[in-house]
């Protein structure tokens, strides 16, 4: 703390109980600073929020879209989608039928939603046979899914990822899989 050339400091409220002097700096101590921090950047610099389809974008048939959704470049979506209000979809986007989408969701570029699962079954010859993937895919409200992320359909039942849930780059979640409200999945580096 004594090298930072800062002069506004938001810290922990331990380091008032330090010895130290910062005669030099304002500290601002706070429990979670680094959520005050996040929150003093959204102030200073907000995100200007885009809205509409964007032209290249592709919407397929019986989609229902709600207010104030940001559909990016060269989406594709397909038939009987539902995507809720507020929803941020950026470019290079897949969604596949039978995907619902709540409200505030961010997909991040390169997202794959609901493709079909790897379901193979061998026959007598030993040659595999695809099983079909007759579910969907759910997400629910608040849900930010990284780039090029893979969310396979269910194979019978939906695949559902729950509301607030925030999902890294570089994915995968595979059919069937039920992920609760307001969970981190994350790549591992």
């Amino acid at each position: 703390m004594e090298k930072t050339k800062a002069s506004v400091v938001i810290c922990d409220t331990d380091i008032l109980s330090q010895k130290a002097e910062f005669n030099d700096k304002t500290l601002v101590a706070v429990d979670k600073p680094r959520l005050w921090f996040i929150r003093c950047l959204d102030t200073f610099f907000p995100t200007k929020s885009k809205k509409g389809i964007h032209p290249t974008a592709v919407v397929g048939k019986n989609c229902k879209i709600g207010k104030k959704v940001y559909i990016g470049s060269n989406v594709s979506i397909d038939d009987d989608v539902e995507i809720g209000n507020g929803t941020k979809v950026q470019s290079g986007v897949q969604i596949h039928d039978r995907v619902r989408i709540g409200k505030n969701v961010v997909l991040k570029s390169g997202c794959v939603i609901g493709s079909d699962g790897f379901g193979f079954e061998r026959n007598d010859q030993g040659i595999f046979e695809k099983f079909p993937h007759v579910g969907g895919v759910v997400i629910e409200d608040d849900v930010e899914i990284g780039g090029n992320t893979c969310v396979d359909r269910g194979t019978l039942s939906d695949t559902m990822i729950g509301k607030g849930t925030k999902i890294d780059n570089l994915v995968h979640i595979a059919h069937n899989v039920v992920i609760g409200k307001n969970c981190a999945i994350l790549l591992l580096r």
